[in-house]
């Protein structure tokens, strides 16, 4: 997927997206927004801490499959993370497919505004 794309997606989710969570900044477009999330049920709680890191759009887009592209590996200490489309699988399906493919931390989007979050090991 090339930059464009990229860009055009992220751009999308930061435009549907208007509750306070969690924050996400395009440096080249100097644009920050905020937006609602929530830690998966299917993982252990995580203290909260900013990590910085390079965001890579899944291939394929739901990660319900091995995903076929692999992060780069870091030379500034960032961290590779991933942006997964909802539907097709359970959530935890597609964080253990990001896992095995080196990614340290993924994003669930949504592209259906809704006024709550849903987050489960059910199928969406």
């Amino acid at each position: 997927m090339n930059l464009v794309a990229l860009v055009l997606l992220i751009l999308h989710i930061i435009i549907v997206s208007w509750v306070d969570a969690g924050t996400v900044v395009l440096m080249n477009s100097n644009i920050t927004q905020s937006f609602e999330d929530m830690e998966g049920d299917f993982s252990p709680s995580e203290e909260a801490t900013v990590e910085t890191g390079v965001l890579y759009v899944a291939d394929p887009l739901d990660a319900c499959q091995k995903l076929r592209n692999k992060p780069k590996q870091s030379t500034n200490g960032t961290f590779p993370f991933v942006l997964i489309m909802k539907g097709g699988c359970s959530f935890e399906h597609k964080v253990r497919n990001a896992q095995e493919t080196g990614f340290k931390a993924a994003i669930v989007h949504d592209d259906v505004d809704r006024d709550f979050l849903l987050a489960s090991n059910i199928l969406y």
